[in-house]
């Protein structure tokens, strides 16, 4: 089981509730969280051992540990890559010009608000988020 995007808030309650990775990153099911939570008898061994256990088994269905990485000069984490991503990510962002200087709106003044936006021919349908 996988969270959605920073659905994750409670790292306790969601190993507890059967969470096994916590996605995009971990912010709550973490060794800082979840160890001292074992100590203190909140969460089981048995339980992060299911949680372990279920995402191997994921990987080896995925043929994950059938061979060796095929480009070994690709790091798993690359600070340049990072970087990389980041400013093609900000580089992309556009959601309003304020072309005719209309911005900020007078929020006392508006009733109603609507947004037109011009899209690709043909459309492609995919579901939120990053799909």
């Amino acid at each position: 089981m996988m969270s959605d995007w920073g659905a994750t808030h409670d790292g306790i309650a969601a190993a507890n509730g059967g969470l096994d990775l916590e996605m995009p990153s971990a912010a709550f099911m973490n060794k800082q969280t979840l160890l001292p939570a074992i100590r203190r008898g909140e969460v089981s061994v048995a339980t992060i051992d299911d949680k372990v256990r279920h995402i191997l088994r994921k990987a080896m269905q995925f043929g994950f540990y059938d061979r060796e990485q095929t480009d070994a000069s690709v790091p798993a984490y690359s600070q340049e890559s990072r970087e990389v991503a980041l400013e093609e990510a900000r580089s992309g962002m556009v959601l309003l010009k304020n072309r005719r200087h209309l911005l900020p709106l007078e929020t006392t003044k508006i009733k109603q608000l609507l947004f037109l936006v011009r899209t690709r021919i043909p459309l492609v349908i995919g579901g939120g988020g990053s799909s």
